[in-house]
């Protein structure tokens, strides 16, 4: 078994964060793709004329359809946290760690990450 040195640990630490950061963009992709498809599978004929009308501004005004987009990863990024919390304080309690002694609870995902992504929605 590996010596569990400091070193070693942020070692560990810093490969884990960077395939979080590597997984997350195409996580939010699918996750935005799963929203929109299961939302337009529900939509009535005024929802339909309301999603048709905004598509049509966003292809015909580049600042709208940016501003729709950030909001949008703004929200995503938001849900991501809240699921990914919640699922790093049910692993933990699987492994019978504690909050504040054997993990610490920081942000789920790095802003930096979705930052250096073009998003496209």
């Amino acid at each position: 078994m590996q010596e569990i040195t400091s070193d070693y640990t942020e070692q560990y630490k810093q490969d884990a964060q960077r395939r979080f950061d590597n997984e997350l963009n195409p996580l939010l992709t699918k996750l935005f793709e799963l929203g929109t498809s299961s939302l337009k599978a529900k939509l009535t004929k005024e929802g339909l004329k309301k999603v048709l009308t905004i598509d049509k501004k966003r292809k015909a005004n580049h600042d709208f359809d940016q501003e729709m987009s950030d909001h949008t990863w703004e929200f995503l990024e938001e849900i991501c946290n809240a699921t990914v919390n919640l699922l790093l304080i049910k692993l933990s309690n699987s492994y019978g760690l504690k909050i504040g002694r054997d993990w610490e609870r920081p942000n789920a995902s790095n802003p930096e990450t979705l930052k250096k992504t073009n998003h496209k929605n």
